[in-house]
């Protein structure tokens, strides 16, 4: 348990040997599990100076330790070789009615403000924290990506690794296709709305997360293609769908201070609503004039994408986050057997800003 860690040591060789048991006095560091880490130190706490193994939370320009006893939890920050306890004391308030009832003091807030004084933007997060464990984490990480460049921040908890992100987006769209017998291409813009939920990964030093959602767009096909070898043979295309597309990211994150360089890579499932318009024709040239005719071609209903793409993430708050983000995206009807529409190439540049809600 936290309240054992925090006292001793206990070390087994194998499962089935004896324990053996260290103090903080006979120990420097130990970790469980290869999950959280204990490091010892001297800690004042009313009055009383005490060796413990306190859990490593954060490893930074500043650092972050948690301790828990029988019946209280204490947090405490080193900065600069000194040990800042993080209080937030109780005092006993006298209602009107006779009732007594207990209500913190928030002491905690102003010894935060004042250890990372440097960091002015900080501060408004940190008038709205909350007495926890997350909080305290996200604040310290904040601050050393803020002051110091010289070395990353490593964060050691386990507990708040695992975060659950709503995230609205809206995107633009610019499509490029192409008929294979065709050197002609043709464009069109889109605009893509979506609203997806982003986990992040159990380990939140290896910045994984993983997305998946829906997403709604209208595309527009409008091409002109001269076919290569057929003397004035042209392809007309008038081909207009919706479509909502179900995509699943996954999203390697690499911290530089505030911003956030996130690589992204997608497979996107897309059913096709409704087909707005279907026309193709061939038109013919000949010296009187010319001739067409209508051709059929099947719309698939299954779309599948797959995309790459870069973006910059930027942390509004612990809770709160935008993102710009742009990718490549290359598009396919499935299946594939053949039929005019079956064989266009559809690519594409998304550009997408999006805001995250943190939910859990």
């Amino acid at each position: 348990t936290n309240y054992k860690n925090g006292i001793q040591c206990e070390f087994k060789l194998t499962n089935n040997a004896e324990s053996i048991l260290f103090s903080p006095v006979e120990l420097i560091s130990y970790k469980v599990d290869n999950l959280k880490y204990y490091i010892s130190k001297t800690i004042e706490i009313n009055g009383n100076k005490k060796e413990v193994f306190l859990e490593y939370l954060v490893d930074g320009i500043a650092d972050l330790y948690y301790l828990k006893d029988i019946s209280n939890e204490y947090y405490f920050i080193e900065k600069e070789n000194n040990i800042y306890q993080i209080e937030n004391n109780k005092n006993l308030i006298l209602q009107e009615a006779g009732k007594n009832y207990e209500k913190t003091n928030n002491q905690y807030k102003f010894i935060l403000a004042d250890l990372f004084k440097e960091d002015l933007a900080l501060q408004s997060d940190i008038s709205k924290a909350k007495y926890e464990r997350k909080e305290f984490i996200y604040l310290t990480k904040r601050y050393h990506e803020t002051v110091c460049t010289e070395f990353d921040c490593k964060v050691y908890d386990q507990k708040q690794t695992k975060s659950v992100f709503l995230e609205p987006s809206i995107g633009y769209n610019s499509n490029k296709f192409k008929f294979p017998e065709s050197t002609d291409i043709s464009k069109s813009n889109n605009i893509e709305i979506g609203l997806n939920l982003r986990v992040s990964s159990n380990n939140i030093n290896n910045g994984i997360s993983f997305s998946t959602g829906i997403s709604l767009t209208s595309i527009n096909h409008q091409g002109n293609y001269t076919i290569i070898g057929k003397d004035k043979l042209i392809l007309l295309i008038s081909h207009k769908f919706m479509m909502a597309s179900a995509p699943i990211q996954i999203t390697k994150e690499y911290n530089f201070n505030k911003i956030k360089l996130d690589l992204d890579l997608s497979i996107k499932l897309g059913l096709v609503l409704s087909t707005i318009e279907n026309k193709i024709k061939y038109e013919q040239g000949y010296l009187l004039g010319t001739q067409t005719r209508d051709v059929y071609s099947i719309v698939r209903p299954l779309n599948l994408s797959f995309l790459g793409g870069i973006g910059l993430k930027y942390d509004l708050n612990s809770r709160k986050y935008l993102k710009f983000s742009t990718s490549y995206q290359n598009r396919k009807p499935i299946p594939r057997l053949g039929e005019l529409l079956d064989i266009i190439n559809n690519t594409s540049i998304n550009s997408t800003i999006s805001l995250g809600f943190k939910i859990k």
